[in-house]
């Protein structure tokens, strides 16, 4: 009668239990007890008496997660008998007994009651939602069964430390204040008993969060240690009455003692038992000093008597909290007005005692308002004069130097000012102008300005090894009179350089990375880092190189500065503006994690917002309007029966391999081999021929017969590019050419690079009747000149657009005077127009940010897979 559930519900309730626990021991009587039933006979629908027995095996139930085309959830249950499995429906259920012909097996309660719970709860509308589904079905079963394909939910692991956090609530109508310990995991919080894993749902995404027991122990001791009334208070949160808090200023020093240790306080603007400060917030600038390339400035703020502590101010903006706790015991709030002109200067600058430091790059990012009004002059006025102009008017501001052999387009001119503005500021740039637009021509204008400001100092260019004799060739026809050194090769010799009477060095990145020690012992006028998203992954032993390298000014450039996620931004920029970004740990909660996995277009407006400045992109749409007109399409393919049948068979001996292995190790351990099988596939539809040691003899390949079914009968007059992933392809294309016997050139990475630049320059006479050019995807797809052509083939599309924009634009550039028609091959009913499909469903770029592609292999979930491989 102490239960809250009505009598009749608990005597059923028990009684179950009393029959289910009784029942269970009668296999034990089989020798004494005949047993019988009644059973419906099928032949006369009569009720009939039939022997039957109750099985003395153990029985458990199973689950598996399922998905199906309409995006319809749902849980199948297998019973478990011995090592024997069947479904659920094979059986007829009554609570905890299964009746299998004439034979009885006994559930246990725990398994009785969750049928009945799946039969009351897993209804149509939960199926369809899976938030719903997850929160009410597969969390509480999770509990006390493991769920096979419980990666359909698509879990994110999460292993990092926890930072810890504090939650300020009231509790009993506002008599108590609660704290209850939580631990921030990224962008995750958790509060509560520990559990080696936690299971959160975000924004679509289930993550899986690996809690780390010792971190929270000792930090819920720590909070257990501040008053002796917590500890004896053992059910993860802790309370004492608000006189008790504010005992002796107990919970104002408590405060205070929490954001000294950095701990997160949330939930002050919650609680109603403390009084808001009657004063107003006051702000002022005092002493500015400017420190390189910093500013430092004296920041008061003050409630009335009392001010703040600048280092807490800081702690409440990073973690978005407006509320903070004045020594007074009243609660202080960061008002709209103060936040939209000082939390940007608090996110990206350092504190230290009364002094805000900002870097001075932070001005030109901010829009105009007091505070920066009144630090402006840090900046010359005329350099603000010169960037209003800038962006005003098509007014010249920089003269070209009259050493440079070419006529710069307006934008070219607009970006080499800019690139000459930026360096006077002493800021680093990243110039990401689409393909084509003439980045090199730019740079190399901005160059011969500073040859000529300062004759005697010398610059550095680092580049793919593909790319460097492309520099030379462009330098010495838009700068003859630059002398330029090749630190490249087994015989280079950096001496040579330094006693030489040279202006500029060009290497790959390969070589800078082996000579750092040598060329970081110059303090170069220019740094040049072409094709920079070379150095998007900040732990590369690359990046870490180029940051050892000393330059007056830096620039970055690359079509391309974010290839996978918005982090790539991150290493780049970081190395042309140091420190601006601020810690990794705080561009990655920031604006990476809010960008990539929540798709947050105001964290991407914001990023956009004080990198603007520094990066200039301008695409062919924007300011290439005489570029003649380019089109991309599909060119479908068919594949032979025999190739056809060759591909399904790989295809099924892939498909068993890869669920097995996701059976037996779960999804993210099977990536490799997923990709390994994509790959495979890929393959087959290029060429079977592709196949490594494999049991398939077949000359037959749609693509290459197609391919030059084309060349020979309709592009006889036109100039061909080839593309492709695969090495081996180029060679079968080029068997086939030469059987055809049409013309061509091929370089792929084994190419040495001085030959590439003689073939390109070949390719490029118009009287060279060589047409058709075979490259590497890789090899061929950035830095390199082929206006001659006018047609472009991707044998075999990949998911990254941005590497196939890049290889299409070799010819789909400024000097392009014909149309250009760009093909991607897809076999028909293929692994590759699946692909196409996904891309469309996968893809998120934010036009808030720079143009990006979603890391799009890493995104894949079985359902994914499983329409890959169907």
């Amino acid at each position: 009668l102490k239960s809250s559930t009505p009598l009749k519900q608990l005597i059923a309730k028990k009684s179950l239990a009393y029959y289910q626990e009784n029942l269970k021991s009668l296999p034990k009587f089989y020798d004494d007890i005949l047993l019988y039933h009644k059973v419906i006979n099928p032949v006369t629908g009569n009720k009939t008496l039939s022997k039957c027995k109750f099985s003395s095996s153990s029985v458990h139930l199973s689950f598996t997660l399922s998905l199906d085309q309409n995006s319809i959830y749902n849980i199948d249950c297998a019973v478990n008998i011995t090592n024997h499995s069947f479904p659920l429906n094979r059986f007829v259920r009554n609570q905890f007994l299964l009746l299998d012909e004439h034979t009885y097996y006994v559930l246990s309660m725990e398994d009785c009651n969750t049928l009945n719970f799946l039969e009351l709860e897993l209804t149509e509308s939960i199926q369809e939602n899976k938030i719903l589904f997850y929160n009410k079905i597969v969390k509480k079963l999770s509990k006390n069964y493991n769920i096979e394909n419980i990666e359909l939910m698509s879990f994110e692991t999460l292993n990092s430390p926890p930072k810890n956090c504090l939650l300020l609530s009231e509790i009993n109508s506002g008599s108590f204040l609660m704290i209850t310990p939580q631990w921030r995991y990224e962008n995750h919080i958790i509060e509560g008993t520990y559990q080696p894993l936690t299971e959160i749902l975000q924004k679509e995404t289930l993550y899986k969060i690996q809690r780390d027991q010792e971190a929270e122990r000792e930090f819920t001791q720590f909070v257990r240690s501040k008053n002796d009334l917590f500890q004896s208070q053992i059910n993860g949160y802790f309370f004492l009455t608000y006189e008790d808090a504010k005992k002796k200023n107990w919970f104002l020093k408590f405060y205070h003692e929490m954001l000294k240790h950095d701990i997160e306080i949330r939930g002050m603007d919650l609680l109603n038992h403390f009084r808001y400060s009657t004063f107003p917030l006051e702000y002022n600038i005092g002493q500015i000093k400017t420190i390189d390339k910093t500013i430092s400035m004296e920041l008061l703020l003050n409630f009335g008597p009392t001010f703040l502590n600048l280092r807490e101010v800081q702690k409440m903006v990073l973690i978005e909290q407006r509320h903070i706790m004045l020594e007074d015991g009243s609660i202080g709030v960061l008002s709209e007005e103060w936040w939209e002109k000082y939390a940007l200067f608090f996110k990206h600058g350092s504190v230290q005692s009364n002094f805000l430091t900002i870097p001075k790059w932070l001005l030109v990012s901010s829009e105009i308002s007091p505070p920066i009004q009144q630090l402006k002059f840090v900046i010359e006025k005329e350099w603000w004069d010169r960037w209003q102009k800038w962006q005003d008017t098509e007014e010249t501001i920089y003269p070209i130097s009259t050493k440079i052999k070419a006529t710069l387009r307006p934008y070219q001119q607009k970006g080499y000012e800019w690139l000459s503005l930026m360096s006077e500021l002493g800021a680093g740039v990243c110039l990401a102008d689409d393909m084509g637009l003439g980045k090199t021509l730019q740079t190399i204008a901005f160059l011969a300005y500073q040859m000529e400001q300062l004759p005697n100092e010398k610059s550095i260019i680092i580049c793919p090894g593909s790319l460097i004799y492309n520099w030379k060739n462009e330098m010495e026809k838009f700068l003859p009179s630059a002398k330029i050194y090749i630190h490249q090769g087994n015989k280079r010799n950096f001496e040579d350089f330094l006693t030489g009477d040279y202006e500029i060095c060009v290497t790959s990145y390969a070589t800078m990375r082996n000579d750092i020690d040598l060329l970081n012992k110059i303090i170069w006028n220019s740094v040049i880092i072409d094709e920079s998203h070379n150095i998007k992954n900040y732990a590369a032993l690359t990046t870490k190189a180029i940051y050892k390298l000393y330059a007056k000014h830096k620039i970055a450039l690359s079509g391309t500065p974010i290839m996978n996620n918005t982090f790539d931004l991150y290493a780049q920029l970081n190395y042309l503006l140091p420190n601006f970004l601020g810690s990794q740990e705080f561009f990655r909660l920031e604006y990476a994690n809010p960008i990539d996995k929540d798709q947050n277009i105001l964290k991407a407006k914001a990023l956009n917002k004080i990198t603007a400045p520094f990066i200039l992109r301008r695409t062919k749409k924007q300011v290439a309007t005489d570029l003649p007109e380019k089109t991309e399409s599909i060119l479908w393919c068919e594949m032979s029966s025999e190739q056809e049948h060759i591909y399904n068979t790989v295809k099924q001996q892939i498909a068993d391999s890869v669920f097995l292995n996701i059976k037996n190790e779960g999804l993210a351990k099977s990536k490799l081999s997923i990709l390994q099988g994509i790959l495979k596939l890929r393959q087959v539809c290029c060429s079977p021929q592709l196949l490594s040691n494999s049991e398939f003899e077949s000359n037959d390949a749609i693509k290459i017969e197609l391919l030059v079914e084309e060349l020979k009968n309709n592009l006889k007059h036109n100039k061909v590019l080839v593309f492709s992933q695969f090495k081996q392809m180029l060679f079968l294309i080029a068997d086939e050419l030469e059987k055809a016997k049409i013309k061509f050139y091929h370089f792929d990475g084994d190419t040495d690079i001085k030959d590439r630049m003689d073939l390109i320059d070949s390719f490029q006479h118009d009287e060279n009747d060589t047409a058709v050019f075979l490259m590497t995807l890789k090899t061929g797809n950035a830095g390199i000149n082929l206006t001659a052509a006018d047609y472009v083939f991707l044998v075999d599309p990949w998911w990254n657009d941005a590497v196939e924009q890049q290889a299409i634009d070799r010819t789909y550039r400024i000097g392009q005077t014909k149309n250009v028609f760009a093909y991607k091959m897809i076999c028909k009913n293929s692994i590759e127009e699946h692909i196409i499909h996904l891309k469309g469903k996968k893809s998120f770029t934010s036009t808030n940010l720079i143009e990006a592609e979603e890391g799009f292999v890493k995104s894949l979930t079985l359902e994914d897979i499983e329409y890959l491989l169907k």
